[in-house]
């Protein structure tokens, strides 16, 4: 074989070689999926929800160290608001009712943070926790300093919350997602709270993370 040949051949087996590498480096790269499409078995890790300790509407201390080792879902209310949090609080007893049937009931729990804890004391949460079915330990409605919760809001869960413009029905704004915690406090979905749609598919969400 002259020298030409053997540098044509040499070339060859290079690019085949490289061809190769990189269609198996194609196979083993993961799929990237987007929150809405994500198969609940590979549920997404959006970070971490930061320690906090607030006042349920019981009177006592909770916070995060009362959660580890539970699956729960959170949202953002307060009893003065009459757009999103009447329709967020009858989601979250509908989910409540649906996922109160699973075997596994005694390790889920529900929190609604209050945005508004100079209004919501523990006694007006206690009457609104009345109101809207609380019959058990799953469901707490929280309050404690504002800096602390709006903190939490956004830096902890990444939802706005702030004042609402002088003209607007509600004076506060808040988010009415829903939000999935693993028992390990980490952030692993967000969901529609206003919507039947949402509470559908964060039961389905909850399935893996029980098992």
């Amino acid at each position: 074989m002259n020298s030409r040949a053997l540098h044509i051949a040499i070339a060859l087996g290079v690019a085949i070689v490289v061809l190769l590498a990189t269609r198996r480096l194609q196979d083993d790269r993961p799929v990237q999926e987007s929150p809405q499409t994500q198969n609940p078995e590979r549920l997404l890790v959006y970070g971490s929800v930061p320690d906090f300790s607030l006042t349920n509407h019981l009177g006592r201390a909770y916070g995060k160290q009362e959660l580890i080792g539970k699956i729960w879902i959170a949202n953002f209310i307060f009893t003065r608001c009459s757009a999103t949090c009447p329709v967020q609080t009858m989601m979250m007893e509908n989910l409540r009712e649906q996922l109160s049937a699973l075997p596994e009931w005694a390790h889920i729990r529900l929190i609604s943070f209050s945005v508004d804890p100079g209004h919501d004391t523990v006694d007006v949460l206690n009457t609104y926790a009345g109101e809207a079915g609380v019959q058990d330990d799953h469901w707490y409605f929280l309050t404690g300093p504002r800096s602390d919760i709006w903190q939490l809001s956004k830096e902890g869960f990444k939802l706005d919350v702030g004042e609402a413009q002088p003209d607007a029905e509600s004076p506060l704004f808040h988010s009415p997602k829903m939000v999935l915690v693993d028992a390990q406090g980490r952030i692993r979905g967000y969901f529609d709270g206003m919507s039947e749609e949402g509470n559908a598919n964060i039961g389905e969400a909850v399935q893996p993370l029980l098992r």
